[in-house]
Order: C-alpha cells, then sequence, then structure tokens
C-alpha cells in the first residue's frame, strides 16, 4: 500500500455492540495478537457507548418521524467503524506526536459523522497492534431519525473515503484507490483482498461460510413456498378456499419461492468467485530444503578438508510457515464458531416453534422436519418426531425404518467381517510374562533336583 487512508463501517445489533465496545477498551478477551505491554499507549478520546444506551438513543431519534411498525429487538444499535492507513503512511503518523495523532483521528470521525448527519459516540486510538489504527462509534440511527444501514449506499460510502482523505491533505496522504477500480485495471488480488485479522482485514472463508448459511435460508424459503403453493391448490380442490384468494396467495408464493431461487443463485455464484480468488492468493505452504556444502574434517593442518553436502530448511521459510499454520487454524477456529453459533440460534428457534405448536401435531411435525438436522442430535425431539410420523406420514415412517433396518444390517455385516485378533497387545504381554516366570520356577526346580543327587 501506499500513502493512503482507509475507513470502512459496520452495523452492530446489540450484543455485538457491546462486543465491540469490550474490544475497543481492552475490557474483554484480548486476541493474542494485541502487545499488552503497548496497551497502556491506547488513547481513549471519547469512552464508547453501551449497547442499551445507544439503543434508548435510537428509539427517541425514530419516534420523531412517522413509522409504520415499532423497533425490531434485533435491529442495529450501533454503527461502527475503523479508521487505518497504508504502510507508507503510517511511517508519517508514527513519527507524529500521541496528540497530533489523537487530533487527526478526531478530525477524521467527525468529518464522517457529520456528513452521516450524526455524532461519534465513541472513539479509541490503538497502538497495541501491528499498524495504529482507530475505531470509532455512533447511533445506528442519525438525527432525522434514519437508519445508518439505508442512507450508507456505495456511492455514499465511496464519498466517506474522499472524506477522510480530505482531512489528510497536508501530510500528502489521500484516499485509497476503490476496490472496482484495482479489479478493473488487472491488479494482483493478493494486493486488494483483504485476508488477514492482524493486520485488520476480513477473513474470506468466513464470508464463504456466511454465504453457506445464507443458501441454507434461501432453500429453506424457497421449499416452504412451494409447500404453500401445494396447500393453496389442495384448498382449493376441496372447495376450502376461494379462486380470486386461491390465485392471489398462490401468486404471492410464487414470487417468494423466485426470489429465494435468485438469492440462492447468487451466494452460490459468489462462493465460487471467493474460492476461485482464495485459490489465487493461497500462499505456498510447502518447506523446500536447502543444499549447503559443510566441512566434515581437516587433515594436514588443515590444508585439506573433506566436505559433506548437507540438506537443512531455512530458518526465515520455517517461520513463514508456522505464521501460515497458525493462520489456518485461526480460520477453522472462526468457522467452528459461526457454525456453533448459528447451531445454537436454530435450536432456540426450534424451541420457540415447538413451545407455539404444542397443541397442533401436524404443524410440530412439519417443523421438526424442517430442521431435521437439529432434531436427530436430540433423543427426546428424534423420539417425537418419529412418533408424529407414524400418524402423520405414514409412507415416509415406513421408509426411514426400512433405511435404518439396512444401515443397521450393512454395519452388521461389516462387522461379522472384520477379522479379529486372537489375543490383544496386552494378552500377549501377558503370555510372555507367564511362560518367563514358568521357565524361571522350572530352572530353580532343576538346581534343586540337582542339589539332592549330590547329596
Amino acid at each position: 500500500m501506499s500513502m493512503t487512508i482507509s475507513v470502512r463501517l459496520e452495523h452492530k445489533n446489540m450484543t455485538r455492540t457491546d462486543g465491540q465496545r469490550r474490544h475497543d477498551d481492552r475490557s474483554g478477551i484480548i486476541p493474542k495478537y494485541v502487545d499488552r505491554t503497548r496497551s497502556g499507549d491506547n488513547s481513549i478520546i471519547i469512552k464508547p457507548e453501551t449497547a442499551a444506551k445507544l439503543k434508548h438513543t435510537c428509539e427517541n431519534r425514530r419516534s420523531e418521524r412517522e413509522t409504520k411498525r415499532s423497533m425490531k429487538n434485533n435491529a442495529a444499535a450501533s454503527t461502527v467503524g475503523i479508521i487505518t492507513f497504508g504502510t507508507e503512511a503510517q511511517k508519517v503518523i508514527n513519527k507524529l506526536s500521541v496528540d497530533e495523532q489523537d487530533r487527526i483521528f478526531s478530525n477524521v470521525s467527525n468529518a464522517i459523522a457529520e456528513r452521516l448527519n450524526n455524532n461519534v459516540s465513541g472513539l479509541v486510538v490503538h497502538r497495541d497492534e501491528s499498524a495504529i489504527h482507530a475505531h470509532f462509534q455512533m447511533p445506528a440511527i442519525n438525527k432525522d431519525g434514519m437508519p445508518n444501514s439505508k442512507i450508507i449506499t456505495k456511492q455514499v460510502a465511496r464519498d466517506l473515503q474522499d472524506v477522510a482523505g480530505k482531512e489528510l491533505e497536508s501530510y500528502q496522504i489521500t484516499r485509497g484507490k476503490a476496490r472496482i477500480q484495482r479489479i478493473k485495471d488487472g491488479e494482483d488480488p493478493a494486493k486488494w483482498v483483504n485476508q488477514s485479522v492482524k493486520e485488520l482485514h476480513d477473513n474470506l472463508p468466513v464470508e464463504i461460510e456466511k454465504l453457506q448459511l445464507t443458501i441454507n435460508e434461501q432453500q429453506q424459503k424457497q421449499e416452504k413456498n412451494e409447500r404453500l403453493i401445494e396447500e393453496q391448490q389442495h384448498k382449493l380442490s376441496e372447495n376450502k378456499v376461494t379462486l380470486e384468494k386461491a390465485e392471489s396467495r398462490i401468486k404471492t408464493y410464487e414470487k417468494r419461492a423466485e426470489d429465494a431461487k435468485a438469492e440462492l443463485e447468487k451466494a452460490n455464484n459468489e462462493i465460487v468467485r471467493l474460492k476461485e480468488i482464495i485459490n489465487k492468493i493461497r500462499p505456498e505452504t510447502k518447506l523446500k530444503l536447502v543444499e549447503d556444502e559443510v566441512v566434515t574434517s581437516k587433515k594436514f593442518f588443515g590444508l585439506i578438508k573433506e566436505t559433506e553436502v548437507k540438506k537443512s530448511l531455512d530458518v526465515d521459510e520455517v517461520r513463514q510457515y508456522v505464521r501460515i499454520l497458525e493462520a489456518n487454524a485461526a480460520k477453522n477456529i472462526r468457522l467452528y464458531i459461526n457454525k456453533y453459533n448459528y447451531l445454537n440460534y436454530e435450536n432456540e428457534k426450534l424451541k420457540k416453534q415447538l413451545n407455539r405448536l404444542e397443541n397442533n401435531e401436524k404443524e410440530m411435525y412439519n417443523v421438526l422436519h424442517k430442521y431435521i438436522q437439529i432434531t436427530e442430535k436430540i433423543p427426546e425431539l428424534a423420539k417425537l418426531h418419529d412418533r408424529l410420523q407414524e400418524t402423520i406420514d405414514p409412507d415416509a415412517s415406513k421408509k426411514r425404518k426400512d433405511q435404518r433396518q439396512k444401515e443397521q444390517r450393512a454395519e452388521l455385516s461389516q462387522q461379522q467381517q472384520e477379522p479379529k485378533d486372537e489375543l490383544t497387545a496386552q494378552q500377549k504381554l501377558n503370555l510372555i510374562a507367564d511362560k518367563q516366570d514358568h521357565k524361571s520356577e522350572q530352572n530353580q526346580t532343576d538346581r534343586s533336583d540337582t542339589d539332592t543327587l549330590r547329596l
């Protein structure tokens, strides 16, 4: 990177807002990449607000304009941003005094808030990571009562980069080159793809995992609307609904199913694109042996030297290899956490729906079948699913039982075909020990018999 400044924004709900606040003021779990010995050099210019206070602010601002419904519980409570610099710009900023650095970050964050008709509710400068940067916080709804998520379009996001660049013109620091322009110019993806957490960037595999969750949701939506279409057609055939209502509902369900299918295709295409980028920027992880000629012995006062070619690993390459392994391990952990959180969310969602549908067996069965992956992991729910399936869908229940029996027979057959060892390793060791004891006892008996004969 060059003499550039970059600003990235993200909207967060109450839980994630408090999590970000704890990261900013270092009151939560401190990541390993943070140098704790330098945490005292951080500047808390404006102490970030709590999620509860920000939500109260958002509700007050929202109430000033007419709305059709109340604010959702999971709505964004804050809009948070991060201000970073290119490698060359970092050298310029690092030479400045702490007060001057704080002034720059304050000016940039206030200029961005002013552009969005908002105010800065939190600003913290971090100097204990690999590069100096600042986190700032704003209420998720601006002073006009409008959500930032609707105001910050792609064009506005580009304008904010210009706003940040304008504040540092006197330092010859400008906004970075737009990503879309870098792609059009055919730049190497490794230069414009954000990867490393340590460098304050997002991780592509995590984005792919999020898209995979989106695919699962859209598949469920598509299946649900297709099922609703069949139900309306069935009701129409039994004269349980008027033709006008049935046609109107079917048209709505078809539109929703088509939208879900389109989103599904879009997410699949995006996953393919991101995987191609990962393949292009994936670093070489194979260690190569370096051949060196080493003196093994000297003769005739060092005049004659015997040498041997030995292979060894380069220390810098080994260190780079270890860093790559650690980065990959961190990616896998984050992916697992994302999956775990999603399953927990879906599990809670399932429990709520079951409680609501306690007296409606057919709807309860539909919900259990929809979340079959979770249902099968909970014995009580699995039994309930099987019991309901026997009465509501006997054909499917019979197929399910046949499939289970088939799997059990296959497993039993495989176990019978596997060769069994006559003795385990421990049993063999015990047998050898017994033989040795018996042999020593026999030798002792022979010696005593010999002594008796001599007498």
